[in-house]
């Protein structure tokens, strides 16, 4: 079992953990199994045939889907199919390439597993591990359950939000109004309700290149540095937000500096 994106070595060791238990058990199943082949494009567990069954991959990848969403894939040497033997899932373990798999009988497997102490100890050291590998990847990416204590300030039309040369370790989202962005006491911009601002300070350490200034009462939503960068790791959509508010940002300099220009 594994995904494409890089895991904690303590997430990759339970999927180790569990193929070495599976495997350690086959061995005293082996006059139990025959060898499948699963055509490229079908389903297990979406035909009569496959019911009452289960399977260790030889050959091979499978996708296990949920729905639309692919959640992992299944390599060499996993067992399959567990998870859908007992239910009605909308799940699938899909095969895009052609497949061998070596097929078990899951009622003949799980008696003879039964009536040996070593085999059931085996079985159950093989769940725990799938179970602490699946419930670590619900917590690696279950980050958006965070609690975030954002703090929300107002302002009055004339006071300044963030100061010029100041140092800061804060980002801020304009919920309600409008603000002006003034570079040496000249406007060079504006602030949008749900824009952010304040974010290039606190990414390169560097002092605030301008000042923002509320254009009219304002409500702003302030979050520290480590507020900001757990939010950019539960929600990865927020740099596409921040790289958007930076570029309408950009463009409107621009649009000042070529005014001048033309002046």
């Amino acid at each position: 079992m594994y995904i494409l994106d890089k895991l904690p070595e303590e997430i990759e060791q339970h999927a180790a953990q569990a193929k070495a238990k599976i495997n350690e058990l086959l061995p005293h199943l082996a006059e139990l199994r025959r060898t499948v082949t699963l055509s490229a494009g079908s389903s297990l567990y979406r035909s009569p045939e496959h019911d009452g069954k289960l399977y260790v991959l030889r050959e091979g990848v499978l996708k296990f889907i949920q729905g639309e969403k692919l959640l992992y894939y299944c390599d060499e040497g996993d067992l399959v199919g567990y998870e859908l033997l007992f239910s009605n899932s909308s799940s699938a373990l899909l095969a895009e390439f052609a497949v061998k798999l070596d097929e078990y009988d899951a009622e003949t497997f799980f008696s003879v597993v039964g009536a040996s102490v070593p085999l059931t100890r085996l079985w159950h050291e093989y769940t725990a591990n799938v179970l602490a590998w699946t419930s670590s990847l619900v917590r690696l990416f279950s980050r958006d359950e965070a609690v975030f204590s954002p703090s929300i300030m107002l302002f009055q039309a004339g006071d300044v939000m963030v100061e010029q040369g100041s140092h800061g370790d804060e980002v801020f989202t304009l919920m309600e109004g409008k603000a002006s962005v003034l570079v040496d006491g000249v406007e060079v911009g504006e602030i949008l309700e749900e824009e952010m601002f304040g974010a290039v300070a606190l990414l390169t350490d560097k002092p605030r290149l301008a000042s923002v200034v509320a254009a009219t009462d304002c409500m702003v939503v302030r979050l520290s540095k480590e507020e900001f960068v757990n939010l950019v790791q539960s929600r990865p959509d927020t740099i596409f937000k921040l790289a958007s508010d930076l570029s309408r940002a950009i463009m409107a300099l621009n649009d000042q500096v070529a005014k001048r220009d033309i002046v």
